[in-house]
């Protein structure tokens, strides 16, 4: 009996110990089997891999694991100063994110990102203006920025804004600001000019020239118009003003008897009393002691001008609204968008959304004058004043910034490069009026334009 005993044990030992064996037969090979990593998207697609779209999208104030930032910046040093700070402020928004920020030169900021998207270069956020972005995207630098619109924020954009960053059914920018130009006039000049009558700005080339010719022979120390001979922005906005057309940006463009050639006519006839210098510091000076009448300047320059009113004259600068009630008006905006060599998509998105709230861009204004880019901002008249900017309801939806301009290819970003070159040839001198139309065709000519 006893031997029965030990014998039924032995085999429970044994059937153990085999149950043991096959056990870790069975599990070593997913022991060791290596990790797998998540498969990389395909550029520009906008497409989320099977992993991504299973798991929970995580929104601003949600906690992840630890991921650093390269967010690169085309701004002036003091603007550049102003976005890490407020990073940095918002730091508690997003833990474990840190950001490495870095500036390039607005004037160089184009050809230098685009070299290093070229060069496969990691980097996760860029700011850039507006015209960029359908250029970047269509060359698979970018991933979509869909999701980087939190709550309304879609809905709130102005369509002169959100509309160059919309390609092959995905968004490709979140815009952050916007400085158009505008007019502003010397008001005692004006009167001096016009024998003591209300302002009225001129609505036409003939307006135009009467006034040029006034200054000149009235008050030849003065000059009658600022604008900037660095910016095509500021020509093609002045051709709009003063022609009362758009021109477009290609080399068919009709220029030989049209409004958009007087226009340019006027400023190479009365160039003597043109500034081109684009220095706003120095044409705020020119406004505040009489020596100028009118300056095409952006926006925001005028918002710093303004905030210093002249001497005893507290309402001696006017500023003229009427070029945004075309359609065709150049916003000059800027954008945030995700690069599509980032390793850490759903938080540059976060990242991005954080930085592009009300509050950012109310501060935005109240630093730099640089307007913002929610509808609901300019309803609400406790906010700056911002909402005596743009008309709301009626036919205002017709004009900027309610709708999309009309220049938008991808193609963009070079012709404007071109043009800004041939502007900068006018506004020196080196060419006239006479050689403009077929410089233009010229340097627009059919091309193999590189994205």
């Amino acid at each position: 009996m006893e031997e029965k005993v030990n014998a039924v044990a032995r085999r429970k030992v044994i059937l153990l110990i085999v149950m043991l064996i096959l056990s870790v037969l069975l599990l070593s090979p997913w022991a060791f089997a290596p990790t797998t990593s998540m498969p990389e998207r395909q550029e520009a697609t906008g497409t989320p891999s099977p992993a991504e779209a299973s798991a929970p999208s995580e929104r601003p104030d949600a906690p992840m694991m630890p991921v650093g930032l390269k967010v690169v910046a085309a701004l002036p040093e003091a603007e550049f100063d102003a976005l890490r700070m407020q990073g940095e402020e918002r730091a508690g928004r997003l833990p474990g994110v840190t950001v490495e920020f870095v500036r390039l030169n607005p004037d160089d900021a184009y050809q230098a990102l685009l070299d290093a998207s070229r060069r496969g270069e990691p980097v996760d956020v860029m700011l850039v203006e507006n015209e960029w972005v359908k250029s970047f995207a269509v060359a698979g630098h970018l991933m979509p920025a869909d999701g980087a619109f939190v709550g309304e924020a879609l809905s709130e954009q102005l369509e002169a804004l959100i509309s160059p960053l919309k390609w092959n059914g995905y968004v490709w920018g979140v815009p952050r600001d916007f400085d158009p130009y505008v007019f502003v006039w010397n008001v005692p000049v004006w009167k001096s000019v016009a024998g003591g009558a209300a302002l009225r700005p001129p609505q036409s080339v003939e307006g135009w020239q009467q006034l040029a010719a006034r200054v000149r022979e009235q008050f030849p120390q003065t000059r009658w118009l600022a604008i900037s001979g660095d910016d095509p922005f500021a020509m093609l906005t002045w051709i709009q003003a003063a022609g009362g057309n758009h021109v477009a940006l290609d080399d068919n463009a009709t220029w030989q008897g049209t409004p958009a050639a007087e226009a340019l006519a006027l400023l190479d006839r009365e160039r003597s009393g043109v500034d081109f210098s684009g220095d706003w510091d120095q044409i705020a000076g020119w406004l505040s002691a009489g020596r100028l009448l009118a300056a095409l300047m952006p926006y925001s320059e005028t918002v710093s001008l303004l905030a210093r009113p002249l001497d005893d004259q507290p309402d001696a600068l006017a500023l003229d609204h009427a070029t945004w009630q075309f359609s065709t008006v150049w916003p000059r905006g800027r954008s945030f968008v995700i690069s599509s060599r980032s390793a850490h998509e759903e938080a540059a998105r976060n990242w991005v959304a954080v930085m592009t709230e009300s509050t950012v861009q109310q501060q935005n204004y109240a630093l730099f004058g640089k307007l913002p880019v929610y509808r609901s901002l300019y309803s609400d008249k406790d906010i700056y004043g911002l909402s005596a900017l743009f008309p709301s309801g009626g036919g205002a939806t017709a004009a900027f910034p309610y709708r999309s301009p009309s220049e938008e290819g991808p193609d963009l970003p070079e012709r404007l490069q071109r043009i800004g070159g041939l502007w900068r040839e006018f506004a020196s001198g080196t060419i006239g009026v006479a050689a403009w139309p077929e410089r233009w065709a010229h340097v627009l000519a059919d091309a193999e334009f590189d994205n």
